[in-house]
């Protein structure tokens, strides 16, 4: 059996209708995202400000400590130093690096929200059906 098409009002209608039952569930998805960043955006800035001023010193101490082992070593052969000095800033940043890309990969931020939204996802699928 051929069904009839769909007229513009009833299309219109079950939109309205749709709007109407999730309307609810993004408002309180969005006051909870809003509160979550609220609660994450001190802890978020003071650790921002804490990292930028300890990079800030690490790298005064690190430039410091590259003209100290320059200077020393500069009569046995500047460009053995330079080279060493070099692989070494190098190969640091490679552990540091992959130790970053380690912190990330378990990383779950705004678990709350996500929670809730995969929850809502499954109810409209229910409601779908």
């Amino acid at each position: 059996m051929i069904e009839p098409p769909v007229s513009p009002g009833q299309l219109s209608a079950t939109s309205k209708q749709l709007l109407r039952r999730l309307h609810p569930f993004l408002a309180n998805r969005s006051e909870l995202l809003v509160l979550e960043l609220k609660e994450e955006r001190p802890r978020v800035l003071r650790a921002l400000l804490l990292g930028l001023g300890a990079a800030l010193c690490l790298t005064m101490a690190v430039l410091t400590l590259t003209a100290f082992v320059v200077v020393l070593g500069w009569n046995i052969s500047p460009v053995l130093v330079l080279g060493t000095v070099t692989a070494a800033y190098l190969a640091g940043g490679l552990v540091l690096g992959r130790k970053l890309m380690a912190l990330f990969e378990g990383w779950r931020a705004f678990t709350a929200t996500r929670d809730q939204f995969a929850k809502d996802r499954d109810s409209i699928q229910q409601m779908m059906k």
